[in-house]
């Protein structure tokens, strides 16, 4: 078990916590990862900023009793994970995002939670996500609180969005690696021609040139032979086109292949990853 890669789940406590631990259980099994978990204790939550740093030290001292409450419940949701992938718990303290971003350090997969369209969604979404997502130094699965259990018999089906033009496969090859008998569909998409141009039913040049551009980019990194999807959604966010598309092809994970540190991939994150992961029902891995 030592040898298996090492997936970190966070959490926070609240009654979600168990469908995650499940979900990142059978996750863990699948990839064949170690799931350990983790949660924040973030000490400066609910500070007065008035009282200064004599006040801070005092929130602190106060919150100290909380932890080993907070590492017993860790370890009863611990008990929840089969014990071939089982790993240990562990209690942070901090800022959250700095604590995870530390924390993807030492492991192969960093795994959080979303839940959607209540005032709840706020666990690692916003400012958190976007952190976590763009800084950690390891794959992050955004595991979503709406998500179907995996197929027991089959193969995971897979979404794998790319943009031709800058050609990046390493969604493909993260896949490859791990979820090596995935269906996997590769995605290009472009809602945009809605308004731009005819359907394809019509013989859209755009949707010909759109096509050519993908096919000949799959080829020239030796990926030719993946199932090709040139989406045509009447979204206006590509994020979101992915994501409903995803859901209508009732697909298990959504796979996409950038993490921004960059000025573009900074962009690229904000306007269709993040998109995305808000309105994916299934899990989203962010590479």
């Amino acid at each position: 078990m030592n040898d298996r890669p090492k997936m970190l789940l966070a959490l926070q406590a609240e009654p979600s916590s168990t469908d995650l631990v499940d979900q990142a259980s059978e996750w863990a099994e699948r990839l064949g990862h170690t799931l350990h978990l983790t949660t924040v204790v973030d000490l400066r939550f609910g500070v007065d900023p008035f009282v200064g740093m004599d006040g801070m030290f005092t929130m602190q001292m106060e919150h100290l009793p909380t932890e080993p409450k907070t590492q017993e419940w860790l370890n009863k949701l611990s008990e929840r994970i089969p014990a071939a992938v089982r790993g240990s718990v562990q209690v942070l303290t901090g800022d959250i995002s700095t604590a995870l971003v530390e924390a993807s350090k030492t492991v192969e997969l960093l795994a959080v939670g979303t839940h959607h369209r209540t005032s709840a969604a706020r666990l690692f979404l916003g400012s958190v996500a976007e952190a976590v997502v763009r800084s950690a130094e390891c794959p992050v699965m955004v595991l979503s609180s709406s998500a179907r259990s995996l197929p027991v018999d089959g193969s995971v089906k897979v979404r794998l969005p790319i943009d031709p033009s800058h050609a990046n496969t390493t969604g493909i090859e993260w896949l490859a690696e791990h979820v090596p008998d995935a269906d996997a569909t590769v995605v290009f998409a472009l809602p945009w021609l809605r308004v731009f141009g005819p359907s394809p039913e019509t013989g859209s040049s755009i949707y010909d040139a759109a096509s050519a551009q993908l096919r000949g980019a799959l080829e020239k990194e030796g990926h030719g032979k993946l199932p090709q999807l040139i989406l045509v959604r009447e979204e206006v966010n590509s994020g979101d086109a992915i994501a409903h598309e995803a859901a209508e092809a009732r697909a298990d994970l959504i796979v996409l292949p950038t993490r921004g540190r960059s000025g573009i991939l900074h962009a690229v994150l904000g306007s269709v990853a993040e998109r995305t992961v808000r309105a994916a029902t299934m899990t989203v891995v962010v590479i």
